[in-house]
């Protein structure tokens, strides 16, 4: 699922917003950049937005993981993670 999320997300890598951000993850602080994103009723917008900062690539899937988990929205998707 990482992997899938990563590609989509980043193009296979070639726009990753923030540092190891390969999932597009949105903060108050970190990293600005222009983005695409849906809004319901008005389509797709671009616009400027602030993206998390990850000190390795093992950080940013830590974080994703434990969102993923701990996210009831996420959960009842997906309902396949554990972290450690």
């Amino acid at each position: 699922m990482l992997t899938a999320s990563a590609a989509v997300e980043s193009g296979w890598g070639t726009h990753v917003p923030g540092n190891y951000n390969y999932g597009g993850v949105k903060a108050k602080t970190g990293r600005s950049a222009l983005t695409v994103d849906y809004i319901p009723g008005k389509g797709n917008v671009r616009r400027y937005a602030t993206f998390r900062n990850y000190e390795s690539i093992k950080d940013y899937c830590r974080y994703v993981v434990n969102l993923v988990s701990k996210s009831k929205r996420y959960r009842e998707s997906f309902n396949l993670f554990t972290v450690d």
